[in-house]
Parts: C-alpha cells; sequence; structure tokens
C-alpha cells in the first residue's frame, strides 16, 4: 500500500518487517558495526507497479528470492553491489540493477549512504504487458531484462526521468489513490518505458495485440 513509516523502527528486525510489508521477504545481516536502521521508505502504489524510496542508513547485505514480482534498484546515492548470474556486479547512480522474479538473489553490501529508487512490478503483470506491448508472446521477460540498466542517455535517461517524476508524489503517496484508471495508466506507462528500453530492436510493435485475442482471431481464420 502507498505510504511511509508512522514512526522509524528501533531495531533491525522490526526495519526488516517494514521492508517486507512494502515489497519483499528477505533475510537481512547488517555488516560491519553498525548498531541500529536508519531506515528511510516511502512509496506510491500503482497496482502492478510499486515505486518508493528505500534507504537502510547502515551498511548491510539482503537475500530475497523476489517472489512473484520483479525489481529494478537505481541508486540516488552511495553504490549497491549484488551477484547476479554473470558475476559480481556494482551499480551508482545513472544505473539500475534488475532484479528477477522467483530467482534467489543477493545483495551482498547495500552501502550505508545508499538510497535507492525502486520499482517493483508484478511478474504475471508484465509478462502479459510484454506480450501486449511487443504483440507477440514469444518474448521471454526474463530474457528481454538485463541486470543492469544504464539511465544516463536515449531511452534509459527518459525512462528515469518518468520514475523520478512519479517519485516527487512519495510524499502524497495518496495523490492517485482514488483513481484506478490514473493507476493503471501510471503502470502501463512504467512497463512500455521499460520495455522499450531494452528491446533489442529498439522500438514496439505498432499494433500489438494480447495472445488471447490473437488465439481467437486465429482460431475463426481456420475455422
Amino acid at each position: 500500500m502507498s505510504g511511509r513509516m508512522r514512526a522509524a523502527p528501533r531495531d533491525w528486525g522490526q526495519a526488516s518487517c517494514v521492508v517486507a510489508q512494502a515489497y519483499f521477504p528477505h533475510e537481512l545481516r547488517p555488516v560491519g558495526d553498525a548498531n541500529e536502521p536508519r531506515l528511510t521508505l516511502r512509496t506510491l502504489d500503482l497496482g502492478p507497479v510499486l515505486i518508493g524510496h528505500v534507504g537502510w542508513g547502515a551498511d548491510v547485505a539482503i537475500e530475497c528470492d523476489y517472489p512473484s514480482a520483479y525489481e529494478v534498484n537505481m541508486p540516488i546515492t552511495g553504490h549497491l553491489e549484488s551477484r547476479g548470474r554473470f558475476g559480481e556486479l556494482t551499480s551508482v547512480v545513472g544505473q539500475g540493477t534488475v532484479f528477477r522474479a522467483d530467482t534467489p538473489s543477493l545483495i551482498s553490501h547495500w552501502d550505508a549512504t545508499c538510497t535507492v529508487l525502486g520499482v517493483k512490478f508484478d511478474s504475471y503483470w508484465l509478462e502479459v504487458e510484454t506480450e501486449r506491448i511487443l504483440g507477440t508472446d514469444r518474448v521471454n521477460t526474463r530474457a528481454l531484462l538485463p541486470e543492469q540498466l544504464s539511465l544516463e542517455r536515449g531511452r534509459g535517461r527518459a525512462w528515469h526521468h518518468l520514475i523520478t517524476s512519479l517519485a516527487t508524489n512519495l510524499h502524497d503517496p495518496d495523490l492517485f489513490a482514488d483513481s484506478e484508471l490514473v493507476r493503471r495508466q501510471l503502470a502501463g506507462a512504467v512497463a512500455a518505458g521499460l520495455l522499450e528500453m531494452c528491446c533489442p530492436d529498439g522500438g514496439v510493435a505498432a499494433a500489438a495485440q494480447p495472445r488471447t485475442i490473437r488465439r481467437v482471431v486465429e482460431a475463426l481464420h481456420d475455422d
């Protein structure tokens, strides 16, 4: 749900529970001599898309399976170290780390100065949107999304600006709460921007059709 913390968590267990309720269940481990969290957490709920600011205020490591959702974490400050399919990966300002749904992942070092702008996508919804936007059910969303995004130029920069502009509403998280139509349209724009940025041919189909509609049309032709 959209919102912000009512009170700062007093210990690591509370901090972990607060973030798990907004994002994912996870295993949190302080790194070094951090005595207590200084958690930053604000979220904006767009239905199948959740946008938020998250920072722990201390060096931590996190293990997470990202159940039923994709996540993109873009550092606003500091850096984020993780272990991906092809080895160690570090994202700084101007980059984003992509975590795949239902995949065990390790953030080996979320540094104390790092606050991320995070975007969470419901996995089933994003996969359906991929088919609809790209006009084919032969695209594997997992394969389409890279491990790291470049956000400093081109479509990456445009998408980052879109997310940043939506994030200005984190201080007023109920702004779109009473309009399902607005939330749905904004979530669609966020997904379309991400897919267009990652699409191998640099664009999307002009007349995309959902898989179910395409199958009905094919069945009519066969008949």
